[in-house]
């Protein structure tokens, strides 16, 4: 008798460990069929393009090939209210297909929608990519994205790749799926390319040596503008490439009184550290100094009291 081994099976692995990542976050994994229901079809079809379908024989209704899994995430979220089942958090790897022009796209996706806020499900994302790779850095960038709510969208950049969307369903789609939540709380999502996950997955994560000095704290309030976005003050810190600088945080965004109308306070945190000696108090209030001049130079900020 003869013991043959099989070969590792590296992307069911990585996408086992996507699953379980989601899982421990405390989502369910769900598993639907591959089509689109007509109700929801055009409201997740990417633009400029069509859907495949089974021949009108076959399947009259419903018998378009999905373009997203959310639709159907949104449905099942849809079957748990309707027995008493609130506050659903799911998950789903699946394929999804449309036309560009004559050819058929198919991709493998990882999504996520649940009756939680966009914060919860942001932390369940940002938990997943760490997972993955804790070097890389995860930042969401505004954009547009059918199915979602205007402005309230954005793309996943991680480790400088853009891997999918997250956002809070539109108001609208979540009522034509018949969401109870449509009037209170929308649904959070995100869709992720299933593929780009599972390429930059680091398997053995490289340690670094604690830290032998202490860091120095130093948090900011600017009042910007409206328009202003917290990735454009980020991209300002470090173009100042300020000596010691061990990172640049988001810690809270205002907006009310006192602040003048189209106005907003962004709170950032700035974190110095020496690998080789203690910071000194003046030392690093030069530098915060030079954040506080260069952002009303080109952002118009001023700092708030």
């Amino acid at each position: 008798m003869s013991i043959r081994l099989t070969q590792p099976d590296v992307v069911r692995d990585r996408t086992d460990l996507v699953r379980k990542q989601l899982v421990a976050s405390g989502y369910f994994e769900s598993i639907t069929f591959s089509f689109v229901s007509d109700t929801l079809a055009d409201a997740f079809t990417p633009r400029g393009c069509g859907l495949l379908r089974v021949e009108h024989g076959v399947r009259k209704a419903d018998a378009r090939l999905r373009p997203s899994v959310l639709p159907n995430l949104l449905e099942s979220i849809k079957r748990n209210q309707d027995v008493g089942t609130r506050g659903a958090k799911l998950f789903e790897v699946a394929s999804v297909y449309w036309l560009e022009g004559e050819t058929a796209t198919e991709k493998r996706v990882v999504a996520l929608a649940g009756e939680e806020s966009y914060a919860s499900l942001r932390g369940a994302v940002e938990a997943l990519l760490v997972r993955l790779d804790a070097k890389k850095s995860v930042s969401i960038e505004p954009t547009d994205r059918v199915g979602f709510g205007n402005g309230a969208c954005g793309k996943v950049v991680w480790g400088g790749v853009d891997v999918g969307v997250i956002g809070v369903c539109d108001r609208a789609v979540a009522g034509t799926a018949g969401l109870r939540a449509a009037q209170a709380v929308l649904p959070a999502m995100a869709e992720l390319s299933l593929d780009l996950l599972v390429e930059g997955v680091v398997e053995v994560p490289t340690l670094s040596p604690l830290a032998k000095f202490p860091a120095s704290e130093r948090d900011l309030s600017l009042v910007v503008k409206e328009s202003v976005r917290y990735a454009q003050v980020e991209q300002l810190v470090h173009g100042l490439k300020l000596a010691d600088l061990e990172s640049v945080g988001h810690v809270t965004t205002y907006r009310g009184k006192p602040l003048e109308k189209g106005t907003k306070s962004l709170s950032i945190q700035l974190v110095f550290r020496s690998p080789t000696t203690t910071l000194t108090s003046e030392g690093v209030e030069d530098r915060v100094k030079q954040v506080v001049h260069q952002s009303a130079a080109v952002l118009g900020a001023t700092l708030r009291g």
